[in-house]
Protein backbone atom coordinates (compact mmCIF):
# COMPACT_ATOMS: atom_id res chain seq x y z
CA UNK A 1 0.00 0.00 0.00
CA UNK A 2 1.43 3.48 -1.26
CA UNK A 3 1.33 6.01 1.66
CA UNK A 4 -1.88 8.35 1.52
CA UNK A 5 0.15 11.49 2.68
CA UNK A 6 -3.20 13.96 2.93
CA UNK A 7 -5.15 10.96 4.82
CA UNK A 8 -2.45 10.39 7.02
CA UNK A 9 -2.16 14.23 7.59
CA UNK A 10 -5.72 14.83 8.25
CA UNK A 11 -6.07 11.37 10.23
CA UNK A 12 -3.49 12.74 12.69
CA UNK A 13 -4.87 16.03 12.88
CA UNK A 14 -8.04 14.90 13.69
CA UNK A 15 -6.64 12.54 16.52
CA UNK A 16 -5.41 15.74 18.26
CA UNK A 17 -8.82 17.83 17.54
CA UNK A 18 -10.67 15.56 18.84
CA UNK A 19 -8.52 14.49 22.04
CA UNK A 20 -7.47 18.23 23.06
CA UNK A 21 -10.83 20.00 21.84
CA UNK A 22 -12.02 22.94 20.14
CA UNK A 23 -9.49 25.64 22.25
CA UNK A 24 -6.34 24.84 20.10
CA UNK A 25 -5.94 25.41 16.31
CA UNK A 26 -5.33 22.28 14.75
CA UNK A 27 -4.19 21.52 10.98
CA UNK A 28 -3.05 19.04 8.49
CA UNK A 29 -1.23 21.13 6.64
CA UNK A 30 1.79 23.77 7.66
CA UNK A 31 0.09 26.44 8.99
CA UNK A 32 1.98 30.34 7.57
CA UNK A 33 0.88 32.31 10.57
CA UNK A 34 -0.48 29.74 13.64
CA UNK A 35 -2.38 31.44 16.62
CA UNK A 36 -1.41 29.54 19.44
CA UNK A 37 -2.20 27.07 20.88
CA UNK A 38 -1.90 25.66 17.70
CA UNK A 39 -0.52 22.22 16.25
CA UNK A 40 0.27 21.21 12.46
CA UNK A 41 1.47 18.43 10.90
CA UNK A 42 4.47 17.70 8.82
CA UNK A 43 5.88 14.81 6.42
CA UNK A 44 9.33 13.66 6.80
CA UNK A 45 11.47 10.82 5.79
CA UNK A 46 10.28 8.20 4.14
CA UNK A 47 11.52 4.85 3.70
CA UNK A 48 10.55 2.43 0.78
CA UNK A 49 10.73 -1.44 0.63
CA UNK A 50 10.73 -2.67 4.27
CA UNK A 51 9.49 -5.52 2.96
CA UNK A 52 9.70 -8.08 0.32
CA UNK A 53 7.92 -6.99 -2.73
CA UNK A 54 7.80 -3.16 -1.53
CA UNK A 55 5.24 -4.15 1.26
CA UNK A 56 5.82 -1.84 3.36
CA UNK A 57 6.55 2.11 3.97
CA UNK A 58 7.56 3.89 6.98
CA UNK A 59 6.40 7.49 7.01
CA UNK A 60 7.72 9.78 9.67
CA UNK A 61 5.51 12.71 10.24
CA UNK A 62 6.33 15.76 12.82
CA UNK A 63 3.62 17.45 14.94
CA UNK A 64 4.53 20.87 15.68
CA UNK A 65 2.88 22.38 18.66
CA UNK A 66 2.85 25.99 19.95
CA UNK A 67 1.92 28.05 23.14
CA UNK A 68 1.78 31.69 23.82
CA UNK A 69 4.53 33.16 25.91
CA UNK A 70 1.87 35.76 27.08
CA UNK A 71 2.78 34.60 30.64
CA UNK A 72 5.41 31.91 30.94
CA UNK A 73 3.78 29.70 34.08
CA UNK A 74 0.88 29.55 32.07
CA UNK A 75 2.53 28.34 29.17
CA UNK A 76 4.99 26.20 30.04
CA UNK A 77 1.85 24.16 32.69
CA UNK A 78 -0.04 24.33 29.45
CA UNK A 79 3.37 22.79 27.20
CA UNK A 80 3.76 20.54 30.22
CA UNK A 81 0.25 19.22 30.13
CA UNK A 82 0.58 18.96 25.83
CA UNK A 83 4.40 16.80 26.53
CA UNK A 84 2.92 14.45 29.24
CA UNK A 85 3.25 10.41 27.73
CA UNK A 86 -0.82 10.23 29.08
CA UNK A 87 -3.42 12.35 30.05
CA UNK A 88 -5.94 14.08 28.27
CA UNK A 89 -4.08 16.87 27.11
CA UNK A 90 -1.39 14.57 25.93
CA UNK A 91 -0.46 14.81 22.42
CA UNK A 92 1.47 11.38 22.57
CA UNK A 93 -1.80 9.78 23.72
CA UNK A 94 -3.77 11.87 21.34
CA UNK A 95 -2.21 11.04 18.47
CA UNK A 96 -2.11 7.30 19.42
CA UNK A 97 -5.60 7.49 20.57
CA UNK A 98 -6.34 5.50 16.80
CA UNK A 99 -2.99 4.02 15.64
CA UNK A 100 -4.36 2.38 12.23
CA UNK A 101 -6.04 6.33 11.46
CA UNK A 102 -9.24 5.40 9.96
CA UNK A 103 -7.91 2.59 8.07
CA UNK A 104 -4.92 4.96 6.49
CA UNK A 105 -1.99 2.96 8.24
CA UNK A 106 -1.16 -0.31 9.06
CA UNK A 107 0.22 0.89 12.60
CA UNK A 108 1.77 4.04 13.88
CA UNK A 109 3.97 5.05 17.23
CA UNK A 110 4.90 8.01 18.50
CA UNK A 111 8.59 7.66 19.36
CA UNK A 112 9.75 11.38 20.89
CA UNK A 113 9.26 14.29 22.03
CA UNK A 114 11.92 17.36 22.06
CA UNK A 115 11.14 19.13 25.20
CA UNK A 116 10.78 23.07 25.40
CA UNK A 117 11.66 25.03 21.92
CA UNK A 118 11.50 28.84 21.15
CA UNK A 119 9.64 29.93 17.95
CA UNK A 120 9.90 32.97 16.42
CA UNK A 121 6.56 34.25 15.56
CA UNK A 122 6.07 34.15 11.61
CA UNK A 123 4.61 37.67 11.59
CA UNK A 124 7.86 38.93 13.68
CA UNK A 125 5.49 40.17 16.55
CA UNK A 126 7.48 37.79 19.15
CA UNK A 127 8.54 34.37 20.15
CA UNK A 128 5.86 31.22 21.21
CA UNK A 129 6.97 28.06 22.77
CA UNK A 130 6.41 24.68 21.66
CA UNK A 131 7.57 21.48 21.21
CA UNK A 132 7.83 18.71 18.56
CA UNK A 133 6.97 15.37 18.45
CA UNK A 134 7.86 12.47 16.17
CA UNK A 135 5.64 9.74 14.79
CA UNK A 136 6.64 6.96 12.88
CA UNK A 137 3.57 5.50 10.89
CA UNK A 138 3.75 1.65 9.32
CA UNK A 139 1.90 1.80 5.74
Amino acid sequence: MAADFVGIRKAIAANLQNALGKTIQVSPVMLASPTPPAAHVIPGPIEYHGALSDGLETVEMTVQVFVSRTTDIGAQTTLDEYIASDGPSSVKAAIESDSRLGGKCADLIVTSSSGYRVYKSPDGSGEVIGAEWLVKVYV
